[in-house]
């Protein structure tokens, strides 16, 4: 989720750029002081899209923490039984024993 809100944050970077360059270039015939202020505020817009980009990357990490601290007991209650099922089993064909047995387990999880 990070990464994608990061990506459309970088291409509204690359809009507000390209655009911002068209703008500067029609308000350098308005002058030198009329081009030197419109540049700045267009850097400020700029810094502000990034500072906005960090604390939207941060907290998306963030909720992605308070998550996993709410699944992961749960998923680890859910699939003990059937590792401690796993871990008594031996033999010839244990490994794909044990992967079917997890799979019914997270299928028959999923439904109820």
């Amino acid at each position: 989720m990070a990464e994608i809100v990061s990506s459309f944050l970088q291409k509204c970077v690359n809009a507000f750029n390209y655009h911002g360059r068209l703008l500067l270039q029609a308000v350098r015939t308005l002058g030198p002081t009329a081009h030197g202020m419109f540049n700045q505020q267009i850097q400020a817009s700029l810094q502000a899209i990034m500072l906005l980009n960090g604390q939207v990357h941060g907290e998306i990490a963030l909720k992605q923490q308070e998550l996993n601290r709410l699944t992961i007991p749960s998923i680890e209650t859910s699939m003990k039984s059937v590792y401690q099922n796993i871990a008594q089993d031996s033999g010839t064909g244990i490994f794909a024993r044990s992967k079917r047995r997890m799979e019914i387990h997270i299928d028959g999880a999923g439904s109820t």
